[in-house]
């Protein structure tokens, strides 16, 4: 079987989070007698290794015609089974879509799916602190709302 991974970031043992386990998987793939091929769109960063299976897009727009094509000759010549999507990138994500043909996709989640609506959240409080917590809780009642609904999504 040949896996391809698909990142957003150059995919390193040196580095930890997703580029990790990249490395980690497709280590133990390739122990198992799988081929492994990773592809990322970010170009390593200085004294990063690169593997000799690791590829990268040759544009860092995510949905343009050379990415489509760079992807669809990988695909069609490393005659991959499996694209493991390792992002959270919507825009790689379609271009995965629109190129994988009849191949098997599998997208992992490796962040908090809820992270834009902490961010959200953390924001507010920030400028809660900078406006100063009285005449912001007196002026903005939407506050209170916004504290019930993150007590509720996170803690609950």
């Amino acid at each position: 079987m040949n896996i391809c991974f698909v990142t957003i970031g150059h995919v390193s043992r040196l580095r930890g989070g997703v580029d990790r386990v990249t490395d980690t998987l497709a280590k133990a793939f390739m122990t198992n007698g799988q081929r492994v091929y990773m592809v990322s769109l970010w170009q390593p960063v200085k004294g990063d290794t690169v593997e000799d299976y690791q590829y990268f897009l040759p544009s860092q727009d995510e949905c343009c015609s050379d990415n489509h094509d760079f992807m669809s000759k990988l695909f069609a010549d490393k005659e991959i089974d499996v694209i493991v999507y390792q992002s959270e990138s919507t825009k790689l994500f379609e271009l995965l879509v629109a190129t994988k043909g009849e191949r098997k996709l599998i997208s992992v989640i490796h962040t908090d799916p809820a992270l834009n609506i902490k961010n959200i959240t953390d924001t507010w409080d920030k400028w809660r602190m900078e406006e100063g917590f009285l005449k912001f809780t007196i002026s903005y009642p939407y506050w209170w709302l916004r504290k019930m609904y993150q007590y509720y999504t996170r803690y609950k």
